[in-house]
């Protein structure tokens, strides 16, 4: 196998944005999964994830999925836990930040190709924002 001689970096930022609100405590792949992001021909890769809850919390789970048939099928990837919060003037609401760039467990997640996609699912029927930055390696 030939090495890459040159590094590859993106090209153009990539910012994916959803909101999840239908509650879907299936960690199969089946129920309310809403798209992210999805990948281009040329490859997408992801450095960060963001949960924002749009007001109150309950204990439960916000699941992120892939899929690698353009949306056809799920596949359970992370759960980031939720915690019970009420916001308030002096009380922020939920917020979650994955950063796969700096966590030595993680790597960047790269979309392949324009069939794969991330999505995300809320265990409970509360309103989140989940944002997925990166970069296209497209032009």
């Amino acid at each position: 196998m030939a090495k890459n001689e040159v590094p590859v970096f993106t090209k153009s930022p990539i910012i994916g944005q959803a909101e999840i609100s239908v509650a879907n405590p299936n960690r199969d792949g089946t129920g309310t999964i809403v798209e992210v992001v999805d990948g281009l021909t040329e490859g997408v890769r992801i450095d960060q994830i963001e949960v924002k809850a749009e007001g109150v919390t309950t204990a439960g789970m916000v699941r992120l999925f892939l899929s690698f048939d353009s949306g056809a099928t799920w596949n359970l990837w992370r759960e980031i836990v939720v915690t019970a919060i009420t916001p308030a003037a002096a009380v922020a609401a939920f917020r979650e930040v994955i950063d796969l760039t700096t966590n030595l467990d993680d790597v960047p997640l790269n979309l392949a190709d324009d069939t794969v996609r991330l999505g995300a699912a809320t265990e409970n029927a509360e309103t989140f924002n989940v944002f997925a930055r990166g970069g296209s390696f497209a032009a």
